[in-house]
């Protein structure tokens, strides 16, 4: 054991970046099985060759891409969470909030300062001119409307058309 404590251990390399597989490199260009190349050289070639530094390096990018998408999965759960919390969160929606309730509260006050004039109104009977329809012609009334103001809104150019119908002679042969 004496005689190996002053020799250097052939599998250390002063070279960490290739690991073992640079180590085997470095002993073989020792012993004169491989020519003297340079570090790059040398880590170029056991990156092209070997399959467990193949396999680091994909394993080093499959972990940057679940990096990434934990990264994009994490804004987006903190997009869903504001959305859904943003009622009491944000100051701009309780605003809002705030504004309508005050417009529910002055509109509750002014029904009960004028409480006495609704309770009359709605014990006087109505009055006014209704159709009477019953119920089972209600759809087609209901979509009778909509046509009848169409028909109302353009009945003063109709008037004109038909006054100039009245007018025509067609006993010449020529309109006008």
């Amino acid at each position: 054991m004496e005689r190996f404590a002053g020799t250097p251990n052939p599998w250390v390399s002063e070279n960490k970046s290739l690991g073992a597989t640079g180590n085997v490199l470095t002993i073989a260009e020792r012993t004169g099985h491989l020519k003297r190349r340079r570090d790059q050289e040398l880590s170029l070639i056991a990156r092209e060759h070997s399959p467990s530094l193949k396999l680091i390096s994909m394993l080093k990018e499959i972990q940057s891409r679940r990096n990434k998408l934990y990264k994009i999965d994490t804004e987006v759960k903190k997009r869903l969470l504001d959305k859904s919390t943003q009622d009491i969160t944000h100051l701009d929606v309780l605003e809002q909030k705030i504004g309508k309730l005050n417009d529910l509260s002055e509109h509750l006050q002014s029904v009960t300062l004028h409480k006495d004039v609704i309770i009359n109104r709605l014990q006087q009977p109505s009055v006014g001119e209704g159709l009477k329809i019953e119920a089972r012609y209600h759809q087609f009334v209901s979509g009778l409307f909509p046509i009848l103001a169409k028909c109302l809104s353009e009945l003063s150019s109709n008037l004109d058309n038909i006054e100039w119908l009245g007018n025509l002679n067609l006993s010449d042969g020529q309109l006008g």
